[in-house]
Formats: structure tokens, C-alpha cells, sequence
């Protein structure tokens, strides 16, 4: 995992760029053990949560790391306008909403906003699940998007399909 350290003479810039989410760790010394207090945010929440956590190391008398999250749930970090397919539901089940199009924003509650070619949201509550996609990919799954509704193959089973041709 890439991380990023940063001690407390290190600029506010090395807090990475891209949509997260990130994984803060305050890390300090406390009563002779060694102390981690763990804080999870969006990327564009981040630069608020390390100016948090500079003053409580400088409290505490620490460090801090800053690292993205990579997950079954958030594989790669995504930039906006990333063509994806998302799922509501991180098993894909393709009876559960589904889409496949733009990464544009995180929620409020840590799932991802997707939008249309028009730049309409699929789903105002966002979606627990999402994965990067070639337009190849994208192409078959939109071209067989009927035969995915009525099977009950998880829609990450159809992408790895799809990828592996």
C-alpha cells in the first residue's frame, strides 16, 4: 500500500489527491505504549482531517500516516470522470440496482456518486461498490445488459467475463 508519512514539519501538500477514501493514523506514545487512533474520510475532507490531526500529534507529541484505502469494496482510487461499472449492493447481485458510467463524487456516507453522459446521478444514495472499466468492457456489459437482469450471475462475475475475452 502506498503510504504517505508525514511528521510534523511536513507540508499540507503531501496529503494525496484523487477520491479516497483515506485512512488517517495518528500514532504517539502514551503512558510508555505505543497509541494508534484511526480516522477514515473522503479525499476532499482529507485536507480538514490532517489539519485535525497535525494539531492532536502536536498535542500528543507524534506522528501521522495518511494512506488510500484498498479494499474488496474500493480496489483502486478513482478520479472523476472514471468510467465505471457500480453495483448498490457490494455482491452484485444484478436483481439490485447496477450501472455502468462516471465516477463523479463521493457521499456524504462513503459510497460513490455515478452519473450518466449527462451528468445525472443513477442513484441519489450512491453505490457501496464500484470498479474501474475499459469502454470494451463497458460495451459488452451495456449490449448484454437484458440477458445480466435476468440471470442470477453477480454483475462482478459478468465484468470478469467480459475483461477476460
Amino acid at each position: 500500500m502506498n503510504k504517505i508519512n508525514a511528521i510534523l514539519d511536513r507540508d499540507l501538500n503531501e496529503v494525496p489527491q484523487g477520491w479516497g477514501p483515506y485512512r488517517i493514523i495518528v500514532s504517539y506514545i502514551q503512558d510508555g505504549e505505543s497509541k494508534d487512533d484511526l480516522y477514515t474520510c473522503h479525499a476532499e475532507r482529507a485536507r480538514e482531517a490532517w489539519k485535525l490531526a497535525k494539531a492532536m500529534i502536536e498535542f500528543k507529541n507524534g506522528s501521522v500516516t495518511i494512506e488510500p484505502i484498498k479494499d474488496e469494496v474500493s480496489p483502486t482510487i478513482l478520479i472523476q470522470g472514471d468510467y465505471v461499472v457500480a453495483t448498490k449492493w457490494s455482491d452484485g447481485d444484478p436483481n439490485d440496482h447496477f450501472c455502468i458510467g462516471s465516477f463523479k463524487s463521493m457521499t456524504w456516507h462513503n459510497r460513490y456518486n455515478i452519473v450518466d453522459d449527462h451528468g445525472e446521478l443513477f442513484r441519489h444514495n450512491g453505490f457501496r461498490k464500484v470498479r474501474k472499466i475499459n469502454e470494451e468492457v463497458g460495451a459488452e456489459l451495456v449490449a448484454h445488459i437484458n440477458e445480466i437482469q435476468k440471470s442470477n450471475i453477480s454483475v462482478w462475475d459478468w465484468v470478469d467475463k467480459f475483461e477476460n475475452e
